[in-house]
């Protein structure tokens, strides 16, 4: 199983590290990246890694992570999204997971949380433990 991690160093190490402790039954190639350029540079083809997961931080930039979820759609439509994020504010979220992510785990949580939103997000069923992005408020949002 192959994540990439795109988050500041200190949460992208960290996670790794919990990752590494948790056993999925396979193994685990994990990669860091600390900005939305990075991230693309690892997604590309020459660099013989296909990602399972990406977990991307809210606030690596608004607009190149717009364009990184773009890239990712039109190349590498197959590896799923989960969001992570500091921030509590439904207009700053709901934005990003309309372009697609398959989920949102605060980075406030338990550790056991994140894992869990991952397995949950590497078995293809969505995520989201923002109580605001219920169901039925992404039914009304979501746009292809």
């Amino acid at each position: 199983m192959n994540i990439l991690i795109a988050d500041n160093v200190l949460f992208a190490e960290g996670l790794a590290e919990a990752l590494r402790l948790h056993n999925f039954g396979e193994p685990l190639f994990l990669e860091t990246a600390s900005s939305t350029n990075e991230a693309l540079e690892l997604l590309q083809p020459d660099y013989n890694i296909e990602f399972d997961l990406l977990v991307l931080d809210l606030s690596l930039s608004s607009v190149s992570l717009f364009w990184l979820l773009k890239q990712l759609k039109k190349y590498h439509s197959h590896v799923p999204v989960l969001l992570t994020s500091s921030t509590h504010q439904q207009k700053e979220i709901l934005p990003v997971i309309q372009s697609g992510v398959m989920g949102y785990v605060e980075k406030s949580s338990h550790p056991d949380e994140i894992i869990h939103a991952i397995h949950q997000v590497l078995s293809g069923r969505p995520y989201f433990s923002f109580p605001a992005l219920s169901n039925s408020t992404l039914a009304e949002t979501k746009t292809d």
